[in-house]
């Protein structure tokens, strides 16, 4: 009973140092602002798009040999900023005016270049921009020309200029509600675990810190090692929540204002949020908070046996690499969440949280599927917990090097 006392006391000590840290402060703040400049810059920007002036003419002259000039003005009709004339007089006026800018380029059609089959377009410039399609529309004429000179039907002409178009039916048409069913509540757990990951970096951070400024002594005159390590578990677990309050607060904000992306721009944040709360959310919460547990304890275990993190050895440089791993293969996992890999990521605790949570969400998986991986990840957590416990007793009050394998499987045999 003492130890949960303690253990809650040192919780709420070490969360409100750490929200009210300055640097912890500073850092929200920036991330916010990246997060503001990702996700609101570019829907400011479409917005301003949208509303931009209509950019300037193109002015292209033709002289035309061959009785183009109607039939193509017809068909470029449609595109926008461009205009079409027909000029009557020497190459060489519109050669000058180029260069003058006061036109964008010129096109000279005349029987040759059916043989030739090249087009010379004019331009003061290399890099002058000339519609594509206006390039398209005036191929399509040119080839209508020529094709009329065979003698072939009007729609005829029409069926070997276009030719063969693909169409795609897809059975199940994407509707946004489902996908915002089935997605809401397994990203919201995914974030989540995402965000208090890095609360457990901050764990072996506050271990190392303690650890160095010899306060570490002071707090194991009045609590046990075990009280201490749980107590900062937790406290970085509530400062981690409050992050991915102000990180969803402020995400909430900006697509009100901004709106959704993509096909779900019609989708109100309200209508959104109202699908969070699902029957397997619970189940994909428990999974993320194992998940952290378990990586928390190993940090502040490992934490413990460093005097500072840019010392850490290769062992320890491996295991604060681990919660990576299952990102390496999660587009695997994804694409096939029956797989074999998927299915063994399901049974190793340190990738269990993440790929349960993708599984869960793409496949309909049988009760025994889902108890198995969550047994063997909450066992693994108490054990964990109990390994690094005793690494941490040990470690922390350690001085003047860092603890190798060896020694530390000293301390847990202890």
């Amino acid at each position: 009973m003492k130890t949960i006392k303690d253990s809650i006391k040192i919780a709420s000590w070490e969360a409100k140092n750490l929200i009210w840290n300055k640097s912890f402060i500073i850092s929200l703040l920036i991330m916010v602002i990246i997060g503001g400049l990702f996700i609101g810059v570019p829907r400011l920007l479409e917005k301003i798009a949208e509303e931009e002036p209509v950019a300037p003419l193109t002015t292209i002259y033709i002289i035309d040999e061959i009785g183009i000039y109607e039939p193509l003005s017809q068909k470029i009709a449609d595109i926008d900023n461009l205009i079409l004339k027909k000029h009557m007089g020497h190459k060489d006026d519109l050669r000058n005016r180029i260069k003058d800018g006061a036109i964008a380029g010129y096109i000279h059609i005349t029987e040759e270049i059916f043989e030739t089959r090249e087009i010379n377009l004019i331009t003061s410039r290399h890099d002058t921009y000339i519609s594509f399609a206006f390039n398209a529309k005036l191929i399509e004429t040119l080839r209508r020309v020529e094709l009329e000179k065979y003698n072939i039907e009007p729609g005829n002409i029409d069926n070997i200029i276009f030719g063969f178009g693909i169409s795609v039916d897809p059975l199940i048409d994407f509707d946004p509600m489902d996908f915002i069913r089935k997605w809401a509540s397994p990203v919201f757990a995914m974030l989540i675990f995402f965000m208090v990951m890095f609360s457990g970096m901050m764990t072996m951070q506050s271990a190392i810190s303690d650890k160095r400024d010899k306060m570490v002594e002071i707090l194991l005159s009045s609590v046990s090692a075990t009280s201490l390590m749980y107590g900062k578990i937790i406290g970085n677990f509530l400062a981690g929540l409050v992050q991915v309050a102000a990180y969803g607060i402020f995400v909430v904000i900006v697509f009100h204002f901004f709106g959704l992306p993509g096909d779900l721009a019609d989708v109100s944040v309200h209508y959104l949020l109202s699908y969070i709360p699902s029957p397997e959310l619970p189940l994909l919460l428990l999974f993320a908070l194992s998940g952290y547990l378990l990586f928390s304890s190993l940090y502040a275990g490992m934490g413990a046996t460093m005097e500072d993190i840019q010392s850490a050895g290769n062992f320890q440089g491996i295991v604060i690499l681990l919660p990576v791993i299952p990102f390496i293969f999660i587009s695997h996992i994804i694409a096939n969440p029956g797989g074999i890999i998927a299915q063994v990521g399901s049974y190793i605790p340190f990738t269990t949280a993440t790929v349960m949570i993708v599984r869960m969400t793409l496949l309909d998986l049988s009760l025994v599927e889902i108890i198995v991986p969550m047994v063997i990840l909450l066992v693994s957590t108490v054990l964990m917990a109990k390994l690094a416990g005793k690494i941490f007793k040990t470690g922390m009050l350690m001085y003047g090097k860092e603890a190798d394998p060896k020694e530390m499987w000293k301390w847990v045999r202890q």
